[in-house]
């Protein structure tokens, strides 16, 4: 068995500081653990969930429902969504700390004093304090607690998972992201007529992103001929763009997945149904420190979504009837 206070200094550096962005912006689910065969009763009603033998109550569901609301973490979410969404995090976060138990981990008291100092702190350079979210949330000192141990043990088991060659693919896949490169772009969009209808323009877009892989037409004659946008006057060109600016994300991530001289499939973003080029790069100066902590984040939610396809063979989702739960993928990466 491992506990915290035996990990080098480097596998726990900003430790705290994840684990508040976990408190603070992603969940505060406390997911009790109890048995199915536990009558759920005592929980607080009927299950709404298992994950392998652990029941999830809708009580559960509920004060996890109000912690992401208190925390943001379902700002701009639909009212009818909320709960679908609080339901997949309640459910990620328990099979995550179920993982970390199984493989061993143990967080310090001296780690979780250190976690809570820091959030305490936080909380007042926000005008709250502890007692004020334990009022909105339901949690309560004790179940703090166990919550942050629990967090503090995923955030290690994914330190331990972040592996050199981890991060080395991560950063070779998308380090021109955070680089300072620029891509030159031009474009194709299809903008839907007064019903709005936007999906049903996909199909025009797929079959003149055919025409122009085959050869039939240029892209940029192709521009010309389809694009409601003015840059078909000019082949499409809306010259370099960075990865994160003034253009929609659906956008700006899809030209930046792209290799130089490559067509992207239709992509939808709020102003119509896009085909993307990438004419030219303008390569960044960034060097490699300055994009790790860029690099580091998005190597954990590779590793964290690659964890949660493992966990769930061994353990099992169920919904109960009439019981909606979000589906993974779902909620915008910036939200996460």
């Amino acid at each position: 068995m491992v506990t915290s206070g035996e990990r080098s200094a480097n596998s726990t550096r900003g430790l705290h500081g994840r684990w508040l962005a976990v408190a603070l912006s992603v969940s505060l689910s406390l997911g009790t653990a109890s048995p199915a065969s536990q009558d759920v009763a005592d929980e607080g009603g009927e299950a709404v969930a298992t994950v392998g033998d652990i029941v999830l109550s809708r009580v559960e569901l509920e004060r996890n429902e109000k912690r992401l609301g208190f925390f943001g973490t379902l700002d701009g979410v639909p009212a009818d969504k909320r709960r679908a969404r609080a339901l997949r995090h309640l459910v990620e976060d328990t099979l995550l700390a179920a993982e970390a138990q199984r493989r061993g981990i143990e967080v310090g008291e001296s780690t979780i004093d250190d976690a809570l100092a820091e959030l305490v702190q936080v909380l007042s350079g926000r005008n709250q304090s502890l007692d004020r979210m334990f009022a909105a949330t339901g949690l309560d000192r004790e179940s703090l607690r166990e919550q942050a141990r629990r967090d503090i043990a995923v955030q290690l088991l994914f330190s331990e998972l972040l592996t050199p060659e981890e991060y080395d693919a991560v950063h070779e896949a998308r380090h021109r992201e955070f680089d300072g490169t620029r891509y030159r772009v031009s474009h194709i969009v299809l903008r839907p007529d007064g019903t709005g209808d936007t999906a049903a323009l996909v199909p025009q877009a797929q079959r003149i992103r055919a025409g122009i892989v085959a050869g039939e037409i240029t892209f940029a004659a192709a521009a010309a001929r389809h694009s409601a946008a003015p840059s078909r006057r000019r082949g499409g060109d809306i010259g370099f763009i960075p990865r994160h600016g003034p253009f929609a994300e659906e956008f700006a991530r899809a030209a930046f997945a792209l290799e130089k001289g490559e067509v992207s499939e239709p992509v939808v973003s709020p102003f119509g149904v896009h085909l993307i080029t990438v004419t030219d790069i303008d390569p960044g100066t960034a060097g490699p420190e300055k994009v790790r902590p860029a690099i580091e984040r998005l190597a954990r939610e590779t590793i964290r979504s690659r964890l949660l396809e493992e966990c769930r063979e061994r353990m099992p989702v169920s919904l109960a009837t009439g019981v909606e739960m979000e589906a993974s993928g779902e909620e915008p990466a910036d939200r996460r």
